[in-house]
């Protein structure tokens, strides 16, 4: 995101014991020149003309001022070859240290509820299984195992609106290394999705050749007032669904509970 300069001051010191010679007149300074444009108008111009710039501002502003984000995904897959029923997860996100807690209230597959703190309980994730197999409690799975990665396409240490931002930069950097990046940039606009919260749209037109999951063709959105990237749709050929992913009803920086990324949290 475009780190704002509002102004740059310099002070000059003549001397600690030096008084102004009154004769002297200051210099008539020209008048400020009005602001045009807000920042948000700035950075929509900026979409228009170059998106990975567009995105690169976007991940600083983020990096910068959000820490911490809690709210609800709403979320489906294609995994397995299987497109998983619509999924709504709560989940609660801190960046330092690393912390992801989400639980499932609709859609419901293997977990009922996962956490994962980085540098605790020896690299695993806490879940608490759904149906006949929450018989066994809380149990510990490797994030990037088979039996993990059986129910999400990605694993829950990339879970977060930043690193999807950042993953979208890396494949896009490398899409126009290619020469095969084409990008509509759109809005602000509203959709069902995030309610009455307006996003910018970036559409990723068909590229050339898919990349090993089969995209083609995907539509990102970005939150005209956090900047976050708040939604991701991604379509193989013949606009086969791969997955989707929308953020929304965001707590910005929120005050978590104490033992909400611990096993006794969990149970609760």
């Amino acid at each position: 995101m475009v780190r704002w300069h509002w102004g740059l001051f310099a002070c000059l010191t003549i001397g600690c014991n030096s008084t102004p010679d009154a004769s002297l007149s200051e210099p008539e300074s020209d008048p400020a020149p009005a602001q045009t444009t807000t920042p948000t108008v700035e950075l929509g111009q900026l979409g228009k003309t170059d998106p990975i710039a567009f995105l690169e501002r976007c991940r600083d502003k983020t990096a910068r001022e959000i820490k911490a984000t809690r709210g609800t995904l709403l979320m489906r897959e294609r995994v397995m070859g299987k497109v998983s029923p619509q999924q709504r997860v709560h989940f609660s996100f801190r960046d330092q240290p690393y912390c992801i807690r989400m639980d499932w209230k609709e859609g419901v597959n293997l977990a009922r509820k996962t956490c994962y703190v980085a540098g605790e309980n020896d690299g695993h994730m806490l879940v608490q299984p759904a149906g006949w197999r929450s018989l066994a409690g809380i149990v510990r799975i490797k994030p990037d195992s088979e039996d993990a990665l059986s129910s999400s396409r990605v694993p829950i240490t990339e879970f977060g609106m930043q690193k999807s931002i950042e993953s979208t930069l890396r494949v896009w950097k490398e899409a126009r290394e290619r020469d095969d990046l084409q990008v509509v940039f759109g809005g602000p606009k509203t959709i069902p999705q995030f309610g009455d919260r307006p996003v910018w749209e970036l559409k990723r037109t068909a590229s050339k050749t898919a990349d090993k999951e089969g995209i083609v063709q995907a539509t990102y959105y970005v939150d005209t007032q956090t900047c976050l990237q708040v939604g991701t749709h991604l379509v193989g050929k013949g606009d086969e669904l791969i997955g989707s992913y929308y953020f929304r009803d965001l707590e910005i920086n929120p005050t978590f509970e104490k033992g909400t990324f611990t096993r006794e949290g969990l149970k609760k």
